[in-house]
């Protein structure tokens, strides 16, 4: 077996490149998702959107919301009703109903945006 002297020099140079190959592996896919890939967010406000914009949103909220009706305290709620939700912060939310998820989640599409809040939480729903 042959010796092979290593000096500080070697030892350092071999840590600087080691530094920058974990760089490249961590950063590389970072930049590759910046630069490459693009997605874009956009802030949706109901009253601002089209009528045919606004008809494919309520599309994608009711596959995602796919339960049609609220029973509460005795009195069904549809797809489609004007609620007016009261909720256990005093919060007030008039919309109209879209449905509910099987985590118990109810979703309305106010003027202003799309809410979705839990049933656990809500004092009180009445028809408007």
């Amino acid at each position: 077996m042959v010796d092979i002297p290593l000096t500080l020099y070697d030892i350092i140079f071999a840590a600087v490149w080691a530094f920058i190959g974990v760089c490249v592996i961590k950063w590389v896919p970072a930049l590759f998702m910046k630069f490459v890939v693009r997605t874009t967010i956009f802030a949706m406000r109901p009253d601002v959107l089209s009528s045919k914009e606004l008809e494919a949103i309520e599309k994608n909220v009711c596959r995602l919301f796919p339960i049609e009706s609220l029973s509460w305290q005795g009195i069904t709620f549809h797809r489609g009703n004007i609620l007016r939700i009261i909720t256990s912060d005093e919060e007030l939310i008039e919309g109209k109903f879209m449905g509910i998820n099987d985590k118990n989640i109810a979703c309305l599409i106010t003027g202003r945006n799309i809410v979705a809040y839990g049933i656990n939480t809500i004092d009180k729903i009445q028809k408007i």
